[in-house]
C-alpha cells in the first residue's frame, strides 16, 4: 500500500516538473531571440551610420 501511494506522488510529481522545465525553455527562447534582435538592430545601426560617413567624406573631399 505505502508503495504504490509513493508511485502515485512520482507520477504526478514529473508531469509538474517537467512544465515548469517546458516553460523555462521557452522563457529562454524569448530572450534569446530578443536579444538577437537587439544586436541585429545594433549592426544595422552601425552599418547605416557608416555608409553616411563615407558618403560624407567623400561627397566633402570631391567637392
Amino acid at each position: 500500500m505505502l508503495g504504490r501511494g509513493l508511485t502515485q506522488v512520482t507520477h504526478i510529481k514529473l508531469p509538474l516538473f517537467s512544465g515548469q522545465q517546458h516553460t523555462l525553455v521557452r522563457a529562454d527562447s524569448y530572450t534569446s531571440s530578443a536579444l538577437s534582435l537587439s544586436l541585429l538592430l545594433v549592426v544595422a545601426s552601425l552599418n547605416t551610420f557608416l555608409v553616411y560617413s563615407t558618403l560624407g567624406v567623400l561627397l566633402h573631399n570631391c567637392c
